[in-house]
């Protein structure tokens, strides 16, 4: 059984990604009101931050990856999150958690 963190990532990231496109999105059209959502870009960057807190632990605690797919993960993770974080979240997560394909 997977912990609660692991668990979280998934949901966390698209929590993430949602919030930074609407957040975005209010941003760049502020005819809609946008003032009135300006809570929604520190939660978008708060929910991404855990994301990538996230992912990296589990990326770090892998025992089936090398320790050059751990840094190729950890540094794309924290320069590239909403980009990388959906690669990760596809394809890169079952290899790191060892999950086999149904």
């Amino acid at each position: 059984m997977q912990p609660f963190s692991s668990k979280a990532t998934v949901p966390i990231y698209f929590v993430a990604a949602v919030l930074l496109l609407w957040g975005f999105s209010f941003h760049i059209v502020e005819t809609l009101g946008a003032e009135n959502f300006n809570f929604v870009l520190p939660m978008a960057y708060c929910s991404a931050f855990v994301f990538v807190i996230l992912s990296v632990r589990e990326v770090l605690g892998s025992v089936t990856i090398s320790k050059n797919e751990k840094v190729f993960w950890v540094i794309t993770l924290l320069l590239f999150s909403l980009l990388s974080g959906l690669v990760y979240v596809i394809s890169g997560r079952n290899k790191v958690l060892n999950i086999q394909a149904e």
